[in-house]
């Protein structure tokens, strides 16, 4: 929780049909309902590209997110992008969204 901002502005957008959370309490409790159904969860970023303007970064890439659930391993490959703020010489997350791409959809097909 250290590294996001404590602002009901905040905003972080996960896989699933829920996981569209406003502000600190609910990325708590989001968080906590992530730990209660998985453990040992791993993340892994590849192909990061950052930019940075004035006191504002964006991060776009690949993360996988690797969990032990119910004994079994769960490995979700997906895209993620990312905004933070630099508040009090610390920079702090504000925004993350995090999505696996339709399974359906061929490469070089526009719709699945």
């Amino acid at each position: 929780m250290s590294l996001f901002v404590s602002d009901p502005d905040l905003v972080a957008i996960g896989t699933g049909r829920d996981e569209w959370i406003y502000g600190s309490d609910q990325l708590k409790a989001a968080f906590k309902r992530d730990l209660s159904q998985g453990n040992e969860i791993h993340l892994v970023f590849d192909n990061l590209t950052i930019s940075v303007a004035d006191k504002v970064a964006w991060v776009s890439g690949v993360m996988t997110m690797i969990a032990m659930v119910d004994g079994e391993e769960i490995i979700l490959t997906g895209r993620v992008t990312m905004v933070l703020e630099e508040k009090d010489k610390k920079w702090l997350f504000t925004h993350s969204h995090y999505s696996v791409p339709a399974e359906k959809q061929e490469k070089g097909e526009s719709w699945p």
